[in-house]
């Protein structure tokens, strides 16, 4: 009981501390290059979320290609990044209340909000990471891990 008592903690602690984190990353990136945020109030995440799964077109104009968020180790235990490519992707499709399936969004600031996709039975987990550029929404990082 204590151990996952302190694994919790600890899991708490690290979520606040990468909050924090984006939250200065993003205010720094934004006085330095002006791309993210610029120009894009119009267009508010919930439109873009709707039609980011509804419109296959749009979906690929909306991510950052290529896609981080993977990685795998080589033979000798190096992390190398695997990118995601416009011609290997599959369609995202909105969940609709799938009980399997526990979905979270959440804004870290107002241009860059992180979805959280697991499975209830504890062996699957998708993060997705979507972020306001000079031209709008996108999806900036997809990650899918086995637990």
């Amino acid at each position: 009981m204590y151990k996952s008592q302190t694994i919790r903690s600890l899991l708490s602690l690290s979520t606040l501390f990468l909050v924090i984190c984006a939250c200065g990353n993003a205010e720094t990136s934004t006085q330095t290059n002006g791309s993210i945020g610029e120009g894009t109030e119009t267009e508010d995440f919930g439109s873009f979320y709707e039609q980011f799964h509804a419109d296959s077109l749009f979906q690929l104009d909306r991510i950052s290609w290529p896609l981080n968020g993977n990685f795998i180790q080589d033979s000798a235990g190096v992390a190398k990044d695997l990118h995601y490519h416009k011609g290997d992707w599959s369609m995202h499709r909105a969940m609709v209340d799938n009980p399997d399936f526990v979905q979270q969004i959440q804004p870290l600031t107002e241009d860059l909000y992180v979805e959280e996709i697991k499975a209830r039975a504890g062996k699957y987990r998708i993060e997705r990471r979507f972020a306001r550029l000079s031209d709008g929404w996108h999806l900036i990082y997809y990650r899918e891990s086995g637990l």
